[in-house]
């Protein structure tokens, strides 16, 4: 941009997250994109304060907002931001994206909102009573006051558009991006060492209803074979609904865990997900509903076979790269093993991995924020 630089303002909330993950890692990449942009002059805030650059660096290379929560008490609150833009003489110019959820009254000249999924709308029953009322909130008002809508993916946008009727001319779809490279394959690897790792399915994921990890343990339950062959590691926060122990209980797998066929890990940092991404020898992700699915193209990339269902926007990162199954069928997930099973004795597996692994380069962080950058742009050029 030449001339008057329009300001940015990004509310980037998610920050303050302590572990960053869903949510707070896409903001994570969208922000740490904006402030290194030379051509955007970029302001950000974080639950109702104005973030300083050294503090917003400091959470970039921590990955944590633990920095930004300590700090928070001293911080000035966001509406000092409108001084600061008003005694530059350009607050009636400014550009505004929200990272999450947004005040129910316009601030900005123009105004941008991400849109990750509805599913606390659209599968209530996934989510905790207290959830779905903080996301139906407002949720409309949010909508109507936004100048334009960002989605990761075209089911969140027809999601969009169905729910809110929102022109599709007023959404733009920016898919998400992932580090999958070499680099971290190579620190991967050195993380797991030079002993072989035992054949192991990797579920990966918050423990809540959404993730639907009880058709695993069901599918487990019925068919012991499986248990023979590959160890079950489930790797993941405990969010709502009933604990992993209580369901591997209810499924009868108690032995399982005491043998050590079935581990949980909790959450794991990025560099243990990578190593377990890379040592695993599929993905099993039976998700009810999902915005995105980040965990599925992470596999992709480190060569990693998918087991998933066909749910809402998977079958746009995975393509025909997938072994799919029904999300409400532990017989349509034993299919799908199996066939997974025998593409590796054949030989097949290769080339679904290798054409899963030319799909995942294409989507980039990079583009994510070319296509959230092009827009604010353009709006600053109209208000300049």
């Amino acid at each position: 941009m030449t001339g008057h630089r329009v300001p940015w303002v990004i509310d980037a909330s998610p920050l303050w997250e302590v572990q960053y993950t869903g949510i707070s890692n896409v903001t994570y990449e969208i922000v740490r994109r904006a402030v290194a942009d030379p051509d955007a002059e970029v302001h950000i805030l974080a639950v109702d304060h104005v973030i300083p650059r050294a503090l917003v660096d400091q959470c970039i290379a921590e990955r944590s907002g633990k920095s930004l929560q300590a700090a928070v008490p001293r911080l000035p609150k966001a509406k000092k931001i409108k001084d600061i833009l008003r005694g530059q003489g350009r607050f009636d110019g400014t550009v505004g994206l929200f990272l999450n959820a947004r005040p129910l009254e316009k601030l900005f000249d123009w105004e941008a909102m991400m849109f990750y999924d509805f599913s606390p709308l659209l599968t209530p029953e996934c989510h905790t009573s207290h959830t779905v009322e903080y996301h139906s909130k407002g949720i409309s008002q949010q909508v109507s006051i936004c100048d334009h809508m960002f989605c990761i993916s075209e089911a969140t946008a027809r999601d969009l558009n169905w729910v809110f009727d929102v022109p599709r001319d007023d959404i733009t779809v920016c898919l998400l991006g992932h580090s999958t490279d070499e680099i971290a394959y190579r620190a991967a690897r050195s993380l797991l060492g030079e002993a072989e790792v035992e054949p192991f399915l990797l579920m990966l994921g918050t423990i809540e209803p959404r993730k639907n990890i009880g058709l695993v343990l069901e599918w487990l339950s019925t068919h012991s074979d499986v248990l023979d062959t590959y160890r079950v590691v489930f790797a993941g926060r405990q969010g709502w609904g009933p604990d992993l122990q209580s369901q591997i209980k209810h499924w009868g797998l108690e032995d399982a865990v005491q043998s050590g066929r079935i581990v949980y890990m909790d959450y794991v940092s990025e560099a243990q997900k990578n190593a377990l991404l890379v040592g695993a020898s599929a993905l099993l992700y039976p998700s009810l509903f999902e915005g995105f699915g980040l965990p599925a193209l992470e596999a992709m990339g480190f060569d990693l076979p998918v087991l998933s269902t066909v749910s809402t926007s998977l079958p746009e990162v995975l393509g025909d790269t997938g072994y799919y199954f029904d999300p409400y069928s532990s017989t349509s997930l034993d299919v799908a093993f199996r066939r997974f099973v025998a593409d590796a004795k054949s030989g097949a597996l290769e080339e679904v991995v290798e054409a899963a692994r030319a799909r995942a380069q294409t989507f980039d962080y990079d583009k994510t924020y070319k296509l959230v950058r092009g827009r604010l742009a353009q709006a600053a050029r109209g208000i300049a």
